[in-house]
């Protein structure tokens, strides 16, 4: 196989996408925790409080239940500013993908050499492709990064061959 080349810059609604990996989860996990929580002081007698006291269980519970519908919000607010302030992960990138490794590049400021057996493993969705280099490390790369669609294909097929999906 052939090198294949890439080059790109990650925009904020690239960084979203790669983002929402990982919120989604905390999201739905936050929300049933808050519900399990809330369920389970409710069946152990909540409702006695409940009857007795609503404006004080009132007062107790609901900014729990409120923050459900705001953790979308605060996760946004959190990735907007985490983008603002790293500048590496704005730069543009550069590199090429080979039956050896990856070769990964933040023009200007670093890059790195990656065989595959150093890389754990890979999640992909129609948008785009992470690869694993480590438990938080990930090479972001978008369908726009390549030259065409072939390209893009044949990059997909390449780290599914090599690495387990995550």
């Amino acid at each position: 196989m052939d090198e294949l080349k890439f080059a790109g810059q990650l925009t904020l609604n690239d960084y979203k996408v790669v983002a929402s990996f990982s919120y989604k989860k905390l999201y739905i996990i936050s929300t049933l925790c808050i519900l399990l929580v809330v369920t389970m002081d409710l069946l152990s007698g909540g409702f006695q409080v409940l009857s007795s006291r609503p404006v004080g269980t009132l007062l107790t519970w609901l900014p729990m239940l409120l923050l459900i519908p705001a953790l979308p919000f605060m996760q946004n607010f959190a990735l907007k500013r985490n983008w603002r302030k790293n500048k590496i992960m704005q730069l543009p990138v550069k590199g090429s993908v080979t039956e050896e490794g990856i070769k990964w590049e933040f023009v200007g400021a670093s890059s790195v050499n990656v065989s595959w057996d150093l890389l754990l493993r890979y999640r992909e969705s129609a948008k785009v492709v992470l690869v694993y280099s480590g438990v938080r490390q990930v090479l972001f790369f978008f369908p726009h990064y390549f030259e065409n669609e072939a390209q893009w294909n044949s990059f997909r097929e390449l780290v599914r061959k090599k690495l387990p999906r995550k």
